[in-house]
């Protein structure tokens, strides 16, 4: 994950846990992070015309913290409700690193020994896994962001769902050891399912956590199909799974939207003089190893609305961009570090914007751009063993978002597959490969005769 949203956690878990002060204080000042600074009183009084242009293009797009904070829905026909209280919040770290740990780097082939933990550690949790999956059953998912809470905000349901999601992970892969493939497959739609709500949260982290989970049960897709059991009902299933995620797929514009939100409120909070709020330890250390902790904050007030007025601008055209596929947002990357470039040593050098907010972007968005090309190449490559020969992908998928090319799935030697997902600079680890496994003996039986010419 991109350095500038490493430090969320760390943030929220100061606000919410009471660790700014006593309980009282920490209320009050939970109150003010929403009402003050989530309301953007602030940026409404600046005297800035180019500012209040922004801010206004903001309010009509229905962007501000206030406008994305979205109305509940009832608990009864919300899967979040259940998934927000999965684990303890001082335990669900810990089940993070213990699942993580059982998972090798490459393929998913567990020995004896290790198959022998995860099983041990499936059994310890089998109640939790169990009211996972009846969370899912309900048929909405909304976590609740609040938005008016900036970086502040509770994001911890991010990792209530990946741990939940490691043990449907770790169940899907016990089953395909088990040569119980259409369980397996169960397991593969929770995940894709969850990964889905991950990537709806208009929240970056929850946008970058989603890809990481669809990164691990493409690991799962893979130990599927690479089994000796394998049939082509059950690759059609996987191929029709991912097929799902790709048609409910969130625009990449709407994590960005969701920042431009988080960036606003952090002008509040710098406005209030509480920039190190927002500084992680790792940003505070780099400061005071430059000797700039002292003269920061007060060098950041000095133009604070030219600081967000520049931001805002850049936010505006890098979202726009998001309407074109990854490849082709280069253009919009270069002239905004030219521009930073020009400014660096001026006295409008946007300080904020150039230090806090906007590093990382461009591969926060190569990442979300990643996430879309593995699931285009296992679902055309699943879709062409299923088929026997290659299948042409669908017109908005029919270039590789990551690189440009249009997509090269082989129909070979018993196998589909594709060389490479990444663009040349961030090649896939290894080609996606789909064995031409065997209709089952079910579907051949029911099968209808040829006919005769």
């Amino acid at each position: 994950m991109p350095p500038r949203w490493i430090g969320c956690f760390a943030i929220v878990a100061c606000t919410i846990c009471g660790g700014c002060g006593p309980r009282a204080e920490a209320q009050r000042y939970a109150r003010l992070v929403v009402e003050q600074y989530g309301g953007l009183h602030g940026l409404e009084t600046t005297p800035n015309p180019r500012l209040r242009a922004e801010f206004a293009r903001v309010i009509r797009e229905g962007g501000t913290p206030r406008l994305l904070c979205r109305p509940g829905i009832p608990d009864a026909e919300n899967a979040a409700s259940v998934l927000a209280g999965l684990f303890e919040l001082q335990h669900v770290d810990a089940r993070l690193d213990e699942t993580a740990a059982l998972l090798p780097p490459g393929p998913l082939n567990l020995g004896p020994i290790d198959l022998a933990r995860v099983e041990s550690l499936l059994k310890r949790h089998a109640a939790v896994h169990r009211v996972w999956r009846t969370a899912w059953q309900r048929p909405q998912c909304e976590f609740g962001l609040l938005h008016t809470a900036g970086a502040f905000a509770d994001v911890s349901f991010i990792s209530q769902i990946r741990a939940g999601a490691r043990l449907e992970l770790l169940q899907g892969l016990v089953h395909a050891d088990q040569d119980r493939l259409d369980k397996a497959i169960e397991s593969i739609g929770y995940l894709f399912r969850a990964a889905a709500a991950l990537a709806a949260e208009r929240h970056v982290v929850a946008r970058l956590e989603a890809a990481e989970l669809r990164d691990e049960t493409l690991r799962l897709v893979e130990h599927v199909v690479q089994h000796r059991a394998a049939t082509s009902e059950q690759l059609g299933l996987l191929r029709d799974w991912l097929g799902k995620q790709l048609a409910a797929w969130t625009p990449d514009a709407e994590a960005w939207i969701g920042d431009r939100a988080l960036g606003m409120h952090s002008y509040e909070v710098i406005r209030g003089g509480e920039l190190l709020k927002l500084l992680t330890e790792s940003d505070l250390a780099l400061l005071a190893e430059r000797r700039e902790l002292e003269h920061f904050p007060q060098a950041a007030l000095k133009q604070l609305d030219e600081d967000e007025r520049f931001y805002l601008e850049a936010m505006r055209v890098l979202i726009g961009a998001c309407r074109q596929p990854y490849f082709a947002r280069e253009a919009a990357f270069k002239a905004l570090q030219t521009r930073l470039t020009q400014l660096e040593r001026t006295p409008q050098y946007p300080l904020v914007a150039a230090r806090l907010l906007l590093p990382g972007i461009e591969e926060a968005q190569r990442l979300q751009a990643r996430d879309r090309a593995a699931c285009v190449a296992w679902h055309v490559t699943l879709a062409a063993a299923v088929a026997g020969a290659p299948v042409e992908p669908s017109p908005t998928d029919r270039l590789n978002p990551l690189s440009g090319q249009p997509w090269c799935v082989t129909s070979t030697g018993g196998q589909a597959y594709i060389d490479a997902i990444g663009a040349p600079l961030d090649p896939w680890p290894r080609p996606v490969v789909v064995p031409l496994h065997p209709a089952s003996a079910a579907a051949t039986a029911t099968r209808p005769p040829p006919q005769r010419k």
